[in-house]
């Protein structure tokens, strides 16, 4: 387990703890601002990591393949969520991004085969590409009103999803958002698409 401790630090730099096969836990200061680049890449037996208010981005693949994570909890000062942040997690089963996000990078959650429910803020303004590509078990998708756009195979292959309701904000729906989703019943699309 690792507890960062120390008022002043506001960054975890490129890779800081790549690849620590037993880290288990982190618990990181209310200071923290940037979660940089592949920060907990590869860190598989992680179960338990808490990011606090006041962090403003989540970095490439800071949390890429944490295969023991369940859940995760994106707080509302994040402005940004990049790429493959939180790709390959292959337990990680619950996404919470709060209302304030305002961006969401291509292959975010992608892979995360156990991903069953994931709730998208109307802060968001796009879904961004194949950000929820291959989450097999996902079957609750909540899309808050004011996300305008959702973009290329946001949702590919998304096997047991079972119905979408899109908020009146939605005005563009990339191509094949939604391919691949065989059990798909039930799709409300807004007037303005």
């Amino acid at each position: 387990d690792v507890s960062i401790q120390g008022s002043g630090l506001e960054s975890i730099g490129y890779r800081a703890f790549y690849n620590c096969e037993s880290l288990s836990e982190i618990i990181l200061p209310k200071s923290i601002r940037i979660i940089g680049e592949e920060a907990f890449k590869a860190c598989y037996a992680l179960g338990k990591a808490t990011i606090p208010e006041g962090v403003t981005n989540i970095g490439k693949s800071a949390f890429a393949w944490c295969d023991k994570l369940p859940e995760v909890v994106i707080p509302s000062t994040v402005t940004s969520i990049g790429n493959y942040a939180f790709s390959d997690c292959d337990s990680l089963k619950k996404v919470t991004i709060k209302d304030g996000v305002t961006s969401i990078g291509a292959y975010t959650f992608g892979y995360c085969d156990q991903l069953e429910e994931v709730s998208i803020p109307g802060s968001i303004l796009t879904i961004g590409s194949e950000t929820f590509n291959e989450c097999k078990n996902l079957n609750k998708v909540t899309i808050g009103n004011g996300v305008q756009n959702i973009n290329y195979r946001a949702f590919y292959n998304c096997e047991n999803l079972k119905e979408i309701i899109l908020p009146n904000s939605i005005r563009i729906i990339g191509e094949e958002a939604f391919k691949a989703c065989y059990i798909l019943g039930k799709a409300t699309i807004p007037e303005g698409v």
